[in-house]
């Protein structure tokens, strides 16, 4: 059975996503860290990772972008999960009891309208959703809560205290399944590419015409800095369409960039 990495515990999100994605036909590795997870796919210890990448609420998980530029490792695939965060404790807590929340930083964060509710509350930034919530299974104390799914309640025994917690509703986490080598999929109907560009005027504006002159779909566009020189830009941009469909306009980009590369052409998920 093939492996696949994730940064976590078992119940995390990422290992949901990632047994939705797999449809379970996969062997699960828990990583401490997202660069784990890299590194995991690039030794070849892990034949797959999986990623979040861009949440409804919060954005870009701007970590695995930086990370995936720095790599060879290629997209092959993606998965849209519906992310409902539960408050979650021991069998037989009570909601008025509580005095500490765990919880990842972004799940914090997606929380804040509730927790701002509750200011008494020390809120604790932990390692991962499913990782908060084995700890607050091995502390063994009522007064003690964490933030992470239904998932991660019933993997560890716990019970909900308060149920869909986040700040809006349909809250909704992207994630990218990577591998080492380029998969031919007859499906792939997205692309993702990162570019770079020559630091003069219009140059951005010219690279996005590109698109257009195509009649391509630009369904989403990030920026993030270039580690190797100061106020230079990586863009990082999903195009829709086939490969052979995207062909035509991506020459044409790569001879306007310093730097092109495709990071995968994979199946949209659209769950």
């Amino acid at each position: 059975m093939k492996k696949a990495a994730y940064a976590g515990a078992k119940g995390a999100y990422a290992h949901q996503a990632m047994m939705r994605y797999f449809k379970n036909d996969i062997f699960p590795v828990e990583k401490e860290n997202f660069a784990g997870v890299f590194s995991a796919v690039e030794t070849g210890e892990c034949d797959y990772g999986i990623l979040p990448v861009e949440n409804t609420i919060t954005g870009a998980v701007t970590q695995n972008l930086d990370l995936l530029a720095a790599t060879e490792l290629y997209i092959c695939g993606e998965i849209l999960l519906g992310i409902e965060h539960q408050l979650l404790g021991l069998p037989g807590a009570e909601l008025d009891g509580v005095c500490q929340v765990f919880s990842h930083e972004q799940a914090l964060t997606q929380c804040s309208q509730y927790l701002e509710k509750h200011r008494q509350w020390l809120k604790i930034p932990y390692f991962n959703t499913a990782v908060a919530a084995r700890h607050v299974a091995e502390l063994n104390d009522p007064a003690c809560a964490a933030i992470a799914s239904a998932y991660a309640r019933d993997t560890y025994g716990l019970i909900t205290l308060a149920r869909d917690i986040a700040d809006l509703k349909g809250n909704t986490t992207r994630f990218y399944v990577i591998c080492k080598e380029k998969q031919e999929n007859p499906k792939a109907n997205k692309a993702t590419v990162i570019f770079t560009l020559p630091h003069k005027p219009s140059a951005l504006a010219r690279a996005l015409t590109i698109f257009g002159w195509h009649d391509l779909n630009l369904c989403r566009i990030e920026s993030r800095p270039d580690r190797r020189a100061n106020w230079e830009y990586r863009f990082f941009a999903d195009v829709e369409g086939a490969y052979d469909h995207l062909q035509p306009a991506f020459t044409e980009l790569a001879a306007h960039c310093a730097y092109f590369r495709v990071l995968g052409c994979y199946q949209a998920c659209t769950e």
